[in-house]
C-alpha cells in the first residue's frame, strides 16, 4: 500500500508529461493533416537531441543549484550566476548545433521521402532548450 500511495500520483505525473510532450502532435494532425504529421514526427524526433540534453541537464543542475542556495554564501551565489549565464548561452547555441548536426543525420539515417521535415528541427530544438 506504501507503494501505491507513493506511486500512484507518479502516474499522474508520467501520463501528463507524455501529453504535454505529444499534444503538438495532436494538433498537427487535426489541423494539418497525417502526411504533415509524418514529416513533423521525423523532424521531432532529430530535435529531441535538444530535449534529451535539457533533461539530462536539469537532473543534475536542480539537486547541485539547492544544495548552494542554501548555503547562503556570496561566493557560491556569485558561481551559480555565472553558470547559469553559461547554461543559457549554450542552451542558445544548442538548437543551431542540432540544425547543422541534422543534415548528416537525415543524409545517413533517414529515408530521402522525409527530408522535407528538416525545416522542423531548428523551431523545435529551440523550443526544447527553452525548456
Amino acid at each position: 500500500t506504501d507503494a501505491l500511495k507513493t506511486g500512484g500520483p507518479l502516474i499522474i505525473h508520467v501520463l501528463s508529461g507524455t501529453l504535454f510532450l505529444m499534444s503538438d502532435r495532436l494538433f498537427v494532425s487535426y489541423f494539418e493533416g497525417n502526411t504533415a504529421l509524418g514529416l513533423y514526427s521525423v523532424g521531432a524526433q532529430v530535435a529531441m537531441i535538444a530535449f534529451i540534453i535539457q533533461q539530462s541537464f536539469n537532473q543534475a543542475w536542480v539537486p547541485y543549484l539547492f544544495k548552494n542556495l542554501q548555503s547562503n554564501s556570496l561566493k557560491n551565489n556569485i558561481k551559480i550566476v555565472k553558470v547559469s549565464y553559461l547554461v543559457f548561452i549554450f542552451f542558445l547555441i544548442l538548437p543551431f548545433a542540432i540544425k547543422l548536426l541534422s543534415y548528416p543525420i537525415f543524409s545517413f539515417i533517414i529515408d530521402a521521402k522525409f527530408y522535407e521535415s528538416i525545416q522542423y528541427v531548428f523551431r523545435i530544438a529551440l523550443g526544447y532548450s527553452f525548456l
